[in-house]
């Protein structure tokens, strides 16, 4: 299950694979996570948003027992229910940095088709380019997914 408030983003996953896509502004997060995974719900959660808001409904939502894991990076100060994830007994990681595994089994999932990136590319720059292609991000930063700047042109 993927969610996001940006269509074009919940567009994105689904044509990426993504089997459920829920707008979170149209659709109760965790009534969505109830009709995916059904009452005993996710085991994971990785959560990539980094506001208070969306971090509070996977701790209020996730099963007791599960796991978030933490990829976003907050800007300041994160403000979460201590109190809630200890009685739901959630293990929440962080992650901040990749290591060499972590790019090997990217490279697989790729190799293997499980993971479609050709969607994700937005616009593709010669290196020659970059400072427009950064330009092009500042000014399409709603509508950009991921920018590719050519370093062998």
């Amino acid at each position: 299950m993927f969610t996001d408030v940006s269509d074009l983003r919940l567009e994105k996953a689904e044509e990426c694979g993504v089997d459920i896509c829920v707008n979170t502004r149209e659709n109760d997060f965790g009534e969505a996570m109830i009709e995916a995974f059904g009452p005993d719900k996710a085991d994971v959660i990785y959560y990539c948003a980094g506001n208070n808001i969306t971090m509070g409904q996977a701790i209020q939502h996730a099963r007791k027992g599960s796991t978030i894991v933490l990829v976003a990076v907050f800007a300041g100060m994160a403000e979460i229910d201590l109190a809630v994830a200890n009685d739901h007994e959630l293990d929440i990681k962080s992650t901040m940095m990749y290591r060499h595994d972590d790019y090997l089994d990217a490279i697989a999932l790729v190799n293997d088709n499980k993971v479609q990136l050709k969607p994700l590319i937005s616009k593709t720059f010669a290196f020659r380019d970059y400072l427009e292609a950064y330009q092009y991000i500042d000014a399409n930063r709603e509508t950009t997914m991921k920018v590719i700047i050519n370093v062998q042109e």
